[in-house]
């Protein structure tokens, strides 16, 4: 909502703008005017403002659409759209930390699925079976990231903010909640909202497990012969694949 509050504003802005550059009462600029300066200005005052009014609404749409498919959680959600979502929750309170961790989790996750497609690829002939085992370890491990930051997005946006600063001990709002609610229901708001921010830090714990093993993977990569016994193959590949499958997070 306060995103949205953002682009109203900023169009209003922009409205304003135009009738203050256009407005014969104002500047007067005109695309028809005879004065050649005056046309010069009228056009490119014109295509800044057009560009800039369509960027910011543009990534404004672009942010709720890809709120909406992680919000609905049907299949598998693409990382950009989870990046834009996280990104509107960067600079909130409590949960922009998160948010901040979650983007820099996928990003250093393509990072290293980049490198350790590239390194796979200099040990084995690509589409080769034992080419297909390392890519596809890979891609399970980078997949379960994006799955995990996800989730992340979803309990990010289904987190009040406000009630949770609202009834903080260090508020005055919150003095007077502690005063006014019974003792019962001020533990159970505290329960959930601290159960709700450790499942928060618990994803970024499961992603973090994750690019550790990524990274460990792709030094023991660089340092494997392409001639290593089918017995080194297959401990390398376990491990990642068994950490895949304790890190997968809740649905």
């Amino acid at each position: 909502m306060q995103k949205w509050r953002r682009v109203v504003a900023f169009d209003a802005a922009m409205i304003i703008l135009v009738i203050l550059l256009f407005s014969p009462s104002f500047v007067g600029l005109s695309p028809f005017s005879p004065q050649i300066s005056n046309m010069i200005l009228s056009v490119i005052s014109a295509a800044i403002i057009g560009y800039e009014t369509v960027k910011v609404n543009g990534r404004a749409i672009r942010a709720a659409l890809a709120t909406k498919r992680i919000t609905e959680g049907e299949g598998e959600v693409p990382v950009d759209d989870i990046k834009r979502m996280l990104g509107e929750f960067e600079k909130t309170s409590v949960v922009g930390t998160y948010a901040k961790h979650g983007i820099a989790e996928l990003e250093s996750a393509e990072r290293k699925r980049e490198k350790l497609y590239a390194e796979i690829g200099k040990k084995f002939s690509e589409g080769s079976l034992t080419w297909m085992k390392y890519v596809e370890v890979v891609d399970a491990a980078t997949n379960a990231i994006a799955h995990n930051t996800a989730l992340l997005a979803r309990r990010i946006q289904a987190f009040d903010v406000e009630d949770y600063n609202r009834t903080s001990r260090n508020t005055i709002t919150g003095l007077f909640n502690r005063n006014t609610l019974p003792d019962d229901i001020k533990q159970e708001k505290r329960q959930v909202y601290e159960l709700s921010l450790n499942d928060m830090r618990g994803i970024v714990a499961a992603n973090e497990r994750l690019l550790v093993e990524l990274e460990k993977f792709g030094i023991e990569m660089g340092q494997l012969e392409t001639s290593a016994s089918a017995e080194v193959n297959n401990r390398l590949l376990e491990e990642v694949t068994t950490l895949v499958e304790e890190t997968k997070y809740y649905q």
